[in-house]
């Protein structure tokens, strides 16, 4: 591992994630509630990247997924507002297509 490979957030989170399974098998995992179990099995796991990596490079690589999670949410939101606009198009394209069927026939009568 390189030293710029160890200053990597996305090493950060590898190790995390592969600390983190090594540690809290898949049951206790999936059976986790909101009573804090999970929270604190999963302490060590952290405890152990800050060691490795230091507070620095955690809360960097922290800081990278919080903004990533912003940027989706922001996507997802954008996504939707499209998803909204296109509706509006369609029915506001309907509506021409009815009048103007509307006004062809009326010319035939």
């Amino acid at each position: 591992v390189t030293e710029s490979e160890t200053l990597s957030p996305k090493l950060v989170l590898r190790d995390y994630v592969a600390f983190f399974w090594k540690k809290i098998d898949e049951s206790t995992f999936a059976s986790a509630s909101t009573d804090g179990a999970l929270n604190a099995k999963a302490q060590p796991v952290f405890d152990q990247v800050i060691k490795k990596y230091g507070k620095d490079k955690v809360a960097e690589t922290k800081g990278k997924i919080d903004q990533l999670k912003d940027q989706m949410s922001k996507n997802v939101k954008q996504q939707l507002d499209n998803m909204e606009n296109l509706e509006e198009t369609e029915a506001r394209a309907s509506n021409q297509r009815h009048s103007m069927v509307h006004q062809y026939v009326k010319g035939f009568l």
